[in-house]
């Protein structure tokens, strides 16, 4: 058994313990703070197409190529493209399409132009200047082009990254279940809230600070209940506890006092000491255990 090891050392030893933690799918709406089981890949491009990034017209930059002030380029307006809407038509010399900021760029145009930058009317536009092709065009994939990962196992989810996966189509959403923690109060001075605080006796308020670091770390944490300063009483009820949980944590008794018994507990149910005790204060009478 290692004793008064530091806190580093005691991090590593519990870091690197062979966790093989079970997995689920949830659905996108409920994955937030979850952690991923397995990298997560683009299969599809976003864009998915070829996109317009204003609105104003798509056209061929070759119409363009001797447009001037003085003899600007006239092309006839041939549809109107609105974000959703697939294009009609494919683009000719001398034609070009009306679009909307997101709508898809139509078969036969390379280049698009902000409507301030023309004259038009309901049928034609003018153009003053000479374009280049495969300009002002949001080709697709140039935001997530397929086989990108997207995110690594292990990745908390946030509100950025659920905006991602739902720009991929995914609506489930493989992560580690979350572990299941109970907490056993060990002591016989302990009353639970709620009820009459009697002589010598004090109020069980650490399994309620345990509880909200371990849900504001994403674990399930339950109250074990409270059991007296008795070894074999102790052990019999981590041993009770394991059987519906991934961990118990229990407090008090951690330390070389007449009525602490947390490391003969631990021995009683045939668990395996990692250390006892660290470097540090206040919290160094702390004993970690693994069973099974």
């Amino acid at each position: 058994m290692l004793k008064n090891i530091s806190v580093e050392a005691a991090l590593e030893i519990l870091l690197n313990l062979p966790l093989k933690p079970d997995t689920e799918k949830v659905s996108l709406s409920d994955c937030l703070g979850r952690v991923l089981s397995q990298d997560v890949y683009a299969s599809i491009n976003v864009p998915p197409f070829d996109r317009s990034p204003f609105d104003g017209y798509a056209l061929r930059a070759a119409d363009t190529h001797s447009a001037s002030s003085l003899s600007p380029a006239v092309l006839t307006i041939i549809e109107e493209i609105p974000a959703g809407k697939e294009p009609e038509h494919e683009l000719r010399p001398g034609q070009a399409a009306k679009i909307l900021t997101g709508a898809p760029i139509p078969k036969g145009a390379d280049t698009t132009i902000k409507y301030e930058e023309t004259e038009f009317t309901e049928t034609e536009v003018k153009i003053n200047n000479p374009l280049t092709a495969n300009e002002n065009i949001v080709f697709a994939g140039e935001d997530i082009p397929v086989g990108t990962r997207l995110a690594a196992r292990g990745t908390v989810i946030s509100a950025g990254l659920m905006g991602i996966f739902a720009g991929q189509g995914l609506n489930e959403i493989e992560v580690y279940k979350k572990p299941t923690i109970a907490i056993l109060n060990t002591g016989t001075e302990l009353t639970e809230v709620g009820r009459p605080l009697m002589p010598a006796k004090i109020y069980n308020s650490n399994v309620y600070t345990l509880s909200a670091y371990l849900l504001e770390q994403g674990a399930l944490p339950f109250n074990g209940g409270t059991v007296e300063d008795n070894p074999e009483a102790i052990a019999l009820r981590i041993d009770e506890l394991l059987k519906s949980s991934d961990m118990v944590i229990t407090t008090g008794g951690a330390s070389v006092g007449d009525y602490d018994w947390a490391v003969t507990a631990a021995e009683r149910t045939g668990a395996d000491i990692l250390f006892w005790k660290t470097q540090m204060k206040p919290g160094g009478s702390i004993i970690a255990a693994e069973k099974g």
